[in-house]
């Protein structure tokens, strides 16, 4: 049986801190109405990444472990061992757009810093969990 999300969160301690900010400067869609947060994230060692979390109005409370690590799986998956080209055709975006661009270049800079915050064999191990 596989390992679920919540279960590698716990066995290797990480732990999360936020702050909520007035904007998100990842979002490129000004319009869309959202909470926006700066989380740091540490792995077991003490060692942190940090970066920009949004989330919608309607979901209420504050941001949880939990959900940003499950945010953070679904964009790592997508950039992981694929090309652009892979992440526009999975994800049904234009190739041409410099907007889809820069969101493909920052899911692929999260994915960097937080397989070099826990090393290579852990960030795949994450890569495969499931997710409850």
């Amino acid at each position: 049986m596989k390992k679920t999300l919540k279960e590698f969160i716990n066995e290797n301690s990480f732990g999360m801190e936020y702050i909520e900010v007035f904007s998100n400067p990842n979002i490129q869609d000004k319009e869309w109405k959202a909470f926006h947060y700066q989380i740091r994230l540490y792995g077991e060692d003490g060692n942190h990444i940090d970066f920009f979390y949004s989330m919608g109005t309607g979901i209420k409370g504050s941001p949880k472990t939990l959900d940003v690590m499950e945010s953070l799986l679904s964009d790592f998956r997508c950039v992981t061992d694929n090309s652009f080209n892979d992440f526009c055709d999975d994800l049904g975006y234009d190739p041409d757009s410099i907007k889809v661009q820069n969101t493909h270049r920052l899911c692929s800079r999260n994915a960097n810093d937080f397989r070099n915050l826990i090393g290579y064999s852990l960030f795949n191990e994450f890569l495969s969990v499931e997710v409850e």
